[in-house]
């Protein structure tokens, strides 16, 4: 099944579990998608993304309480 991949980086749970943190610093601070038997899991975030992500998701929610 074709999957839709939204960022420039992956790596696999063999490799995200040898060293998380290289796994992460992979991707130069976007997501880096995390593949299972050659499927995608999750995408792994940063902090600084997630909070601006956060911070998106928040912002878009008050406009819509408008």
């Amino acid at each position: 099944m074709p999957h839709r991949i939204l960022c420039s980086m992956s790596v696999s749970i063999a490799e995200l579990q040898q060293n998380p943190l290289a796994a992460v610093a992979a991707g130069g601070g976007d997501a880096v998608l995390v593949f299972s038997d050659d499927e995608p899991a999750f995408y792994c975030v940063p902090p600084d993304l997630f909070e601006e992500l956060q911070a998106a998701i928040a912002a878009a929610r008050a406009g819509n309480a408008s």
